[in-house]
């Protein structure tokens, strides 16, 4: 009797294993449609921008695109450093990070404390979980996630270490605008370590005081 109860429990903990799918590589696109409170929707579900997120174990980039240029972040959670790299209006800038820039630059999503609810959200047909948590300058984050999917490396967002899945669609309500990321396609093929490579030409190179600077003044 006493085999058969260890054997029962060791079938359940692999099946438990197995039902989530650790990621290690992976692209992943999201549309995002910006929305007024109180205005009218983008009904067309036409995306103002474009976030695509590159993970490969304890390297991360981002990148926000839009109509009037791109901002992409590559960090390395290991050496807690990385890079912004702006292009707008033909200038590029490469704005150097260290730890406590990261934490400065990501600081309305740090610490957050999510509320999981016993409901669920259907998106696309399919059920997923949902928490919410209140951000530091009265706004509200909502992530609908799927528990069976998971970034292994759980500092790929500052906002996400308490998400135990993989967000599908996540809404950032702050100051009357409702920001929605709308996962449209993950692509799970290796990427290889030179898509994180920080470029050493064709950008000016600034520090975060300087770049917050620029930022003021416009």
């Amino acid at each position: 009797m006493k085999k058969f109860v260890i054997f029962f429990l060791i079938i359940n903990l692999s099946v438990f294993g197995n039902a989530q799918k650790q990621i290690t590589d992976a692209t992943l696109s999201y549309d995002i449609l910006i929305n007024r409170v109180n205005q009218e929707k983008n009904t067309s579900n036409s995306p103002n921008a474009t976030y695509l997120l590159y993970v490969k174990g304890s390297l991360t980039k981002s990148e926000f695109i839009n109509s009037l240029g791109t901002e992409t972040t590559i960090f390395n959670s290991k050496t807690e450093t990385g890079v912004i790299l702006k292009e707008y209006s033909g200038q590029k800038l490469l704005v150097n990070l260290n730890k406590q820039d990261w934490l400065f630059q990501n600081q309305l999503f740090m610490n957050l404390d999510f509320k999981f609810s016993n409901q669920s959200k259907k998106i696309e047909g399919k059920e997923y979980q949902i928490a919410t948590a209140a951000l530091q300058d009265g706004g509200k984050l909502t992530v609908y996630f799927d528990p069976s999917l998971i970034i292994v490396n759980n500092n790929y967002s500052i906002a996400f270490p308490g998400i135990k899945g993989l967000p599908v669609q996540f809404e950032n309500l702050t100051n009357g605008i409702n920001y929605v990321y709308k996962l449209k396609e993950i692509n799970y093929d290796i990427l290889s370590q030179n898509s994180f490579d920080i470029p050493n030409s064709g950008y000016r190179v600034i520090t975060y005081k300087d770049a917050m600077g620029l930022k003021k003044e416009n």
